[in-house]
């Protein structure tokens, strides 16, 4: 599973909702995810069976700005840093992408840049991959410019698109796309109940 977002300790509210569909894949699977480090992190970790394996993208990772600690569209709003790292950042996730993939049946990728990665990946590792549409997607996929281009390019490469929203599947089958599903976001139960 690739995701550009992942709590980064006990109660951290960032991808919390990636940790918990992680946390209920491994339930039936072996989970592995891949994410951004930030400082302090160990590289390798696990939590209730899923395995996180965090990389580092700049040295020292106190210098680390694309992520943490707004997400990637703040912070490459606030942050030149950010900005002159986005290179650094695609290519150590790629990288790293090969690497953890090789055994791998299939790729998660939680938002499209991480399908772009998986695309990317692709070219030395053939792994299927499977793209999760979020809502910050559809808003670059509106905009258009080279970036919707290219997600659009690794959504139609993706064994297959799901969306948590059910107002994203008939755009996305508009752009082309056949594979697009309807996936909501699940509830836990058992935290959960009416």
């Amino acid at each position: 599973m690739l995701s550009t977002s992942f709590p980064r300790h006990e109660g951290d509210w960032a991808g919390i909702f990636v940790s918990e569909l992680a946390r209920a894949l491994a339930r039936d699977h072996e989970i592995s995810v891949l994410t951004p480090s930030f400082p302090g992190a160990r590289t390798r970790d696990s939590i209730d069976g899923v395995s996180i394996r965090r990389f580092t993208y700049c040295v020292p990772t106190t210098c680390q700005r694309v992520i943490y600690p707004d997400g990637i569209p703040d912070q490459l709003k606030k942050s030149m840093l950010a900005r002159c790292q986005v290179p650094l950042f695609l290519a150590a996730f790629v990288g790293r992408t090969v690497f953890a993939s090789s055994s791998t049946d299939v790729i998660l990728c939680n938002w499209i840049v991480t399908g772009v990665i998986a695309y990317w990946a692709g070219f030395l590792r053939k792994r299927p991959y499977i793209v999760v549409v979020r809502g910050s997607d559809m808003k670059t996929l509106e905009k258009g410019g080279a970036i919707a281009s290219l997600y659009k390019k690794s959504l139609r490469r993706a064994a297959a698109v799901c969306s948590v929203a059910d107002d994203f599947v008939e755009p996305l089958k508009v752009m082309g796309l056949s594979n697009v599903h309807f996936t909501p976001n699940g509830v836990d139960t058992d935290r959960f109940a009416p």
